[in-house]
């Protein structure tokens, strides 16, 4: 018996092209999930050929989530598919083994070759290094996390800022001003229920 692969997106749009994308173009069974709680529960109860995750979810914390998948054991057969990739981040996947890390936009046939295409190459990185106020403490604060071994606590002491602070700036993902809208609403991809 084939086992499913799981997506763990907050996205709706994003996650219904790869389950689509699946089911259509590689005749395999997915799972999606939306929240970090969602991804500790399907991974200490089922088995997964495979998951694409997205480590900004919510209830949760990049670093939690990228724990939770090195303590399954599934680092090797992860894409990490982020909207914002930070240096930390990316650090933090490469020592974990992860097998890509892809940053959005990025189009569901791509994901899914890299996740099962042994010689899938990564696109070459745009050399664009966001300088906005936003995308720079978005880096600082991971890389505070990062220094704490993921302790909240003890990144916002290292920080000088209150705990409840840290958490607040986490929710809030630095925006992505070239990202394209995406083609349909949620609405009208449901109602097409994954037809062509």
């Amino acid at each position: 018996m084939d086992l499913p692969f799981l997506i763990a997106d907050d996205d709706s749009v994003f996650m219904w092209d790869l389950t689509c994308h699946f089911s259509q173009e590689k005749c395999l069974k997915s799972q999606s999930i939306r929240t970090s709680q969602q991804l500790r529960v399907a991974l200490s109860s089922q088995q997964f050929s495979g998951l694409i995750l997205e480590p900004n979810l919510p209830g949760g914390t990049w670093w939690s989530n990228m724990e939770i998948v090195r303590s399954r054991g599934l680092s090797h057969r992860t894409v990490v598919v982020t909207s914002y990739e930070s240096a930390a981040l990316v650090r933090r996947a490469q020592t974990l083994g992860v097998r890509a890390i892809i940053v959005k936009p990025v189009g569901a046939p791509s994901v899914v070759s890299a996740l099962l295409d042994d010689d899938w190459q990564s696109p070459s990185r745009s050399s664009h290094v966001d300088q906005s106020l936003a995308g720079v403490e978005w880096e600082y604060l991971n890389r505070a996390i990062l220094s704490a071994n993921g302790k909240i606590a003890q990144a916002a002491r290292l920080l000088g800022i209150p705990r409840q602070t840290l958490y607040r700036k986490l929710r809030k993902l630095p925006r992505k001003e070239h990202a394209p809208a995406p083609p349909l609403s949620v609405i009208e991809i449901e109602e097409s229920a994954c037809r062509k």
